[in-house]
C-alpha cells in the first residue's frame, strides 16, 4: 500500500514533483522486496524448508 502525501500539485515547486516520484518508486521497491520475503517465509512454513 502505498500512501502519497496530501498537496495542491499546481502550487509546488517541479523539484518537489519529482522528489514524490521518486519516493513512489522506493516505496514500490520496499513492497517488491517485501512479498519476496513474505513468499520465501510461506514456502519455509508450509514444507518445514528453505524453498530453494
Amino acid at each position: 500500500m502505498i500512501a502519497l502525501k496530501s498537496v495542491d500539485l499546481l502550487k509546488v515547486p517541479p523539484y518537489i514533483l519529482k522528489e514524490m516520484q521518486k519516493e513512489v518508486e522506493i516505496y514500490k521497491d520496499f513492497s517488491d522486496i517485501q512479498e519476496q520475503k513474505a513468499r520465501a517465509l510461506k514456502g519455509l512454513d508450509s514444507r518445514g524448508k528453505h524453498p530453494n
